[in-house]
């Protein structure tokens, strides 16, 4: 999966994560970054497993604050990311592995994935 429109057609139900209350006071501030995460999703379509593959990591600072952030992982967003992946429902079928790319920016917590049939 490549866009929102694949994760769609596979996901029914996908809601965004929270933002973190260590971030709540930047709601103005453009921070980018990226991470990548594996789902474990079950015949039934829940999500039985999230991995971390790759930590969200702070790519991008256009503010000040986040000066001492770029290019670090930070924890607290991996958190609230596996809280929601783990809510994340799919279309009953086949045990399968989804590997999500999620990032953010200036239009935050834009995602996008890949898929493959557990074998």
């Amino acid at each position: 999966m490549r866009s929102r429109a694949e994760i769609k057609q596979t996901f029914t139900y996908s809601p965004y994560p929270a933002v973190p209350s260590e971030l709540e006071g930047y709601a103005g501030s453009q921070v980018g970054g990226t991470g990548t995460y594996r789902l474990i999703v079950d015949s039934q379509g829940a999500v039985t497993q999230v991995t971390i593959l790759k930590g969200l990591t702070v790519a991008a600072v256009y503010d000040e604050r986040f000066s001492n952030v770029k290019g670090n992982t930070v924890p607290a967003l991996d958190k609230v990311m596996v809280q929601a992946l783990m809510r994340w429902r799919a279309k009953p079928g086949q045990m399968r592995v989804v590997d999500i790319y999620w990032s953010f920016g200036t239009r935050p917590w834009v995602n996008y994935g890949k898929s493959s049939a557990a074998e």
